[in-house]
């Protein structure tokens, strides 16, 4: 004998469901609200930007060896590019300060 319970309801087919949650006393806060968790967060991320990126030099470096490639080019190519983004932060400031 089936009860009379539509299939489909969840409220009724688990009662837990229906209960609330009791609510905290204190809103809970977001933890990147605070400045200095937020600056943590950051330094951890370019830090692990930066061996995922070393990573990946020193793996072309070894193909570049295997290969018999030229590795000083690529470094400097590198180098090249990373000069170019400091030289356009520097003039970006300069116009800020000026």
């Amino acid at each position: 004998m089936k009860a009379n319970i539509p299939a489909n309801d969840v409220a009724v087919n688990h009662p837990t469901s229906k209960m609330q949650k009791p609510k905290s006393k204190e809103p809970k806060q977001d933890p990147m609200i605070n400045r200095n968790v937020r600056q943590r967060v950051n330094v951890f991320a370019r830090e692990r930007f930066k061996v995922k990126l070393l990573q990946e030099i020193e793996f072309d470096l070894m193909v570049c060896q295997l290969e018999g490639w030229s590795m000083g080019s690529y470094v400097c190519e590198i180098k090249q590019l990373i000069d170019d983004i400091f030289q356009k932060m520097t003039k970006e400031m300069n116009k800020t300060v000026l």
